[in-house]
C-alpha cells in the first residue's frame, strides 16, 4: 500500500499469514484495513488473502491473555458505537443487529472491556462473523500452501483435508448448531496454528532432522502441491528455508507488538521463482537454506 494506505499492488496476491489480533492496541483497526485493502486489490485484479493464526482462535475461545490494556478498550469503544448505532437505525425505523450485551451471565466477573472483547470474538460474535469466519485456515496458491503453524499428515487426515479444516473451523467461528466446539486440529501442540515442527528457528536447531523433513513430503505429497508457507515462529535472522526448499518460515516480528523487526518478505513468481525483499536492502535476495546459519 502507499502513503495513503491504498493498495497499489496491481494484480500481486498477498497472503497474510496470521496472528491479526493480540499485537497491540489497534486490533479492529488492522481488520478494517486488511478488509479495505482486500476490496481495492480486487478492483485492481489482484488479491489480498489473511488466514487464521492460533491468536485469531484463541480469541474465539476466550484466551485473551496476550490482549493489551488498548486493545481491550478499543473492543469496549467497539461495542458501544455498535449499540448506538443499532439503537438510532431501529428508532428510524430501519432493521439492525440487536445490540451487544454488556454483561455476560457465564463471566459475571469480567470488567467492560472484557465483556465487550469476549461478546464480539465469541463464535457467533459480530467480528468473528464479519472477519475471521470468511477467512481461511489453510490457502492454497499455485503449488504453495500457506498455514499458520504447519500441516503435519495426521493432523491434515484428522481435520479431513484442507477444504474440511477450512470448512469446519468457518461452522465453528459462525457458532452454527452442532459445532460448539473448538475443532481438534486447531488445539494442542501439533495442530495446524500451533504446530512448530517445521519452523524452528535454524540459529536455535539447525536444519530439521530427516524425520521431520519426511513429514513435510508426506504432507506436501497429500495436497499435490510442492511447499508449504508457514508463520508462528519467530526468524530473527530473516525469511529462510528448509528440506530442500520444501518450506519457508516467513515470521520474521515485524509487527510493532511483536519485536518491530524490519519488514520482510517472500515473492514467488511465475509459480516457480523465489525471492526475499527486505527492508533496506535494494536488489531481492535469495531464500537462505536453514543450513547456511550458524548457532550464535
Amino acid at each position: 500500500m502507499d502513503a495513503n494506505d491504498r493498495w497499489v499492488g496491481g494484480k500481486a496476491v498477498v497472503v497474510q499469514v496470521g496472528d491479526q489480533l493480540d499485537r497491540g492496541d489497534d486490533e479492529i483497526t488492522i481488520l478494517y484495513l486488511l478488509e479495505k485493502l482486500r476490496f481495492e486489490a480486487k478492483l485492481d485484479g489482484g488479491n489480498l488473502l489473511s488466514i487464521n493464526g492460533n491468536h485469531e482462535t484463541m480469541n474465539a475461545y476466550g484466551r485473551f491473555r496476550y490482549a493489551t490494556a488498548g486493545g481491550n478498550e478499543q473492543f469496549l469503544r467497539y461495542r458501544e458505537l455498535f449499540n448506538f448505532s443499532s439503537r438510532l437505525k431501529r428508532r428510524c425505523g430501519y432493521k439492525s443487529p440487536r445490540p451487544i450485551a454488556t454483561v455476560d451471565p457465564e463471566n459475571p466477573k469480567d470488567s467492560p472491556a472484557i465483556a465487550a472483547r469476549r461478546a464480539l470474538l465469541q463464535p457467533g460474535g459480530y467480528i468473528t462473523q464479519q472477519f475471521l469466519a470468511p477467512q481461511n485456515t489453510v490457502i492454497t496458491v499455485g503449488k504453495s500452501v500457506f498455514c499458520h503453524g504447519g500441516l503435519l499428515p495426521h493432523t491434515l487426515s484428522e481435520g479431513g483435508g484442507a477444504e474440511q479444516i477450512n470448512r469446519k473451523t468457518r461452522a465453528w467461528m459462525r457458532g452454527e448448531p452442532g459445532h460448539e466446539d473448538i475443532p481438534g486440529f486447531l488445539r494442542g501442540r501439533e495442530s495446524v496454528v500451533w504446530a512448530r515442527d517445521f519452523s524452528m528457528p535454524p540459529t536455535r536447531h539447525g536444519s530439521p532432522d530427516e524425520d521431520v523433513c519426511g513429514k513435510l513430503r508426506e504432507s506436501l505429497e497429500a495436497m499435490g502441491v510442492s511447499r508449504m508457507l508457514v508463520g508462528h515462529t519467530i526468524q530473527r535472522e530473516g525469511i529462510n528455508c528448509a528440506c530442500s526448499n520444501q518450506i519457508y518460515r516467513l515470521d520474521v516480528g515485524m509487527s510493532k507488538g511483536c519485536g518491530d523487526h524490519p519488514p520482510s518478505v517472500l515473492v514467488i513468481e511465475d509459480d516457480e521463482v523465489v525471492t526475499v525483499l527486505r527492508e533496506g536492502i535494494d536488489a531481492p535476495l535469495g531464500c537462505p537454506a536453514a543450513e547456511d546459519f550458524r548457532a550464535g
